[in-house]
């Protein structure tokens, strides 16, 4: 695979700090479906359909990009060392160390796409599914631990407990709870395909939406503690804010807040399906994109803040820098970095975001 040094490329300044506002934006070329993850330094990783894996800076200059095999519809995991890990359409998971090299690649043993994001758990295994109906367990130096089958493709990212149960879903309508060991706990069964990936709250009740239209509220020894339906597909992943309310997105076009008991507190309707996650920041507001090709800002009570208008679908979840800056992805081959009047994500929050544990599996 090639490597490419790009610097001070892509960069378009129209910021005026207000929030709802345009920071900067950069091309690519191909649609963003990646939700971009900020590394500890500032800078942001995301991958594209273009095939390229892009460090940018906060300022939004490219840094530094990874040419892989195809698509990277994956979000990227940052390890505690810095190593970027990411699937790839082109059957390989890829652990990257920007500005160097490939460490190493793992290919899905059945050779087919992997879309679902990497999780770490706290010895350094990293966890994910592939459409090869498998979910794979690594170690460290991306060796095959074991693998799981389950009935058809998961797509479904991984989310790892304090006490080392990873939990997935599978396009065969169940989520299932592995050990460490890759042996089943247990598996709870809903109507249809599982796309969307679970989330944790600090009870240990599980959150994953499916395709037969509910959120479930899943307790952690399997049974159902709760279901909500919506009015079509939950492809998107929860979001818990720190008194436990989920947001959530859905095909009919709302998005969801959903109280810790299973009561509807408030639902705000877009013009489009919501395939994007929620992310929460540190003010209790929650950004999320919808396919009508805005992101919005909802304030906790769900009245509308603001909302930021791209060219294409917005399935990408937003990302939330420490200075407030919300950056995603849109079909319309652009990485936005949009003004804000939050610093980061919520404090207190157990998952206020797609993957927001970076897949370390601890909150």
């Amino acid at each position: 695979m090639a490597i490419a040094w790009l610097l001070t490329l892509g960069r378009g300044l129209a910021a005026d700090g207000l929030p709802g506002s345009l920071s900067w934006k950069i091309e690519t070329n191909g649609p963003i479906l990646s939700t971009p993850v900020i590394a500890p330094e500032g800078a942001i990783i995301f991958g594209g359909n273009d095939e390229l894996l892009y460090v940018v800076a906060p300022g939004g200059d490219i840094q530094w990009q990874y040419e892989t095999g195809f698509w990277l519809q994956s979000a990227p995991s940052i390890d505690a060392d810095g190593t970027v890990l990411i699937g790839c359409w082109d059957h390989h998971v890829y652990a990257i160390k920007p500005f160097q090299s490939v460490l190493w690649k793992f290919r899905s043993l059945g050779k087919q796409p992997i879309v679902s994001t990497p999780a770490i758990g706290i010895d350094g295994t990293k966890y994910f599914g592939s459409h090869d109906n498998y979910i794979y367990a690594l170690n460290a130096t991306g060796e095959l631990k074991w693998r799981f089958k389950t009935e058809l493709k998961v797509s479904s990212s991984a989310a790892v407990s304090t006490q080392g149960i990873v939990y997935v879903g599978s396009w065969d309508g169940h989520l299932y709870a592995l050990r460490k060991d890759g042996q089943l706990h247990w598996a709870f069964k809903t109507g249809y395909w599982i796309q969307s990936s679970p989330s944790l709250a600090r009870d240990g009740t599980i959150y994953v939406g499916s395709w037969d239209h509910h959120l479930y509220a899943i307790n952690s020894n399997g049974t159902l503690k709760w279901r909500y339906k919506t009015g079509n597909v939950v492809y998107s992943s929860p979001a818990i804010d720190k008194n436990g309310t989920v947001y959530v997105g859905s095909w009919d076009h709302y998005i969801y807040a959903i109280t810790k008991n299973g009561d509807l507190a408030w639902r705000f309707k877009t013009l489009d399906k919501v395939s994007s996650s929620p992310a929460i920041g540190s003010d209790g507001t929650v950004y999320i994109g919808s396919d009508d090709h805005h992101v919005y800002a909802l304030a906790p009570d769900g009245s509308l803040k603001w909302r930021f208008k791209t060219d294409g679908a917005v399935s990408s979840s937003p990302a939330i820098g420490a200075d407030g800056t919300i950056y995603v992805g849109s079909n319309d081959h652009h990485l936005y970095a949009i003004n804000s009047d939050n610093f980061g994500y919520q404090l207190g929050s157990p998952w206020p975001g797609f993957h927001f544990n970076a897949g370390r599996g601890s909150f």
